[in-house]
């Protein structure tokens, strides 16, 4: 179920409470803003939650929008904070408060897909919420989160602990990777080969990871699994030497596919590394979900 705020807070109130009859069957829940009731700690069967806070993103949406901006403080009301939800699966989340995300990680451990999004940079937050993801989700498959060099340990102990991690989302706004991709190599379990690097904040400076973090990455990877490779909002493939460097690794088997998106027109779904094919074109095995991840 998806739900969108109005400007009425007491509609919106009164949509939610009206849900309650019905939350033993609600699996899939989706909103632009934090409950302002309590209605989460109804749905005890809930699998799947997205939420994402509507005037935070209205600004992150904005092709200008810059790395280092600080939205002025709001005179929200009181929100009450997200429940246990232990049944969750799939939690995707844009700027909510990170006491209730970690209390969200060490309630639910079944979950299995992450995807974190913050419109303005808070190292220190970054680093709980990296330590409370692999402190409590063992069994995570599917990961998102903004990444910075300066929580390189934190990233090493995730890929760690985390052994059965197969796809790896990370936004970066650094154009030197070498200790990242040094990292990836030789602390990924053997399940993970599936990366999308994107560059949402781009600056006059800084346009693209640079060619000699790729290079070490791809030396680092020989000999494993071939990856599939995502790059968004970089345009590599306006960078001859970038273009060479790509295409000789999927000569040399590094990568087996690579897809190169400009921010805007990202047509592949956040964990989606190979395009579902249209239903009329599928196989009867049963086994779309994989394919379009690229097992």
């Amino acid at each position: 179920m998806y739900m969108r705020t109005t400007n009425s807070n007491s509609l919106y109130k009164s949509i939610e409470n009206s849900l309650i009859g019905h939350a033993k069957n609600i699996q899939y829940f989706s909103a632009n803003k934090k409950p302002f009731t309590n209605i989460l700690s109804s749905f005890k069967n809930l699998k799947s939650l997205e939420i994402c806070d509507d005037y935070y993103s209205s600004i992150h949406d904005q092709p200008n929008f810059p790395i280092f901006y600080f939205p002025p403080s709001l005179p929200l009301p009181p929100l009450p904070p997200l429940p246990p939800l232990p049944s969750l699966q799939i939690l995707k989340v844009r700027d909510i408060p990170i006491n209730d995300l970690i209390s969200l990680f060490k309630s639910s451990k079944g979950l299995c897909e992450i995807k974190i999004e913050y419109s303005t940079i808070d190292i220190e937050h970054d680093k709980r919420i990296i330590q409370a993801i692999y402190e409590n989700c063992p069994n995570l498959k599917y990961l998102g989160i903004p990444f910075n060099n300066i929580y390189i340990l934190k990233l090493e102990k995730l890929l760690i602990k985390c052994q059965y991690l197969e796809g790896l989302y990370l936004n970066i706004g650094e154009e030197n990777c070498e200790e990242l991709f040094e990292t990836l190599a030789r602390c990924s379990p053997n399940s993970l080969f599936r990366f999308k690097f994107e560059f949402k904040f781009q600056t006059n400076r800084i346009k693209r990871i640079s060619l000699m973090s790729f290079k070490l990455f791809f030396h680092y990877w020989q000999e494993k699994h071939p990856m599939l490779l995502q790059t968004i909002g970089m345009s590599l493939n306006k960078s001859e030497e970038h273009s060479y460097l790509i295409e000789n690794s999927k000569f040399l088997g590094v990568i087996k596919k690579y897809d190169d998106i400009e921010l805007g027109k990202n047509n592949f779904k956040d964990f989606e590394w190979i395009k579902q094919m249209p239903f009329h074109e599928t196989s009867f095995d049963g086994n779309i979900a994989n394919r379009a991840r690229g097992i």
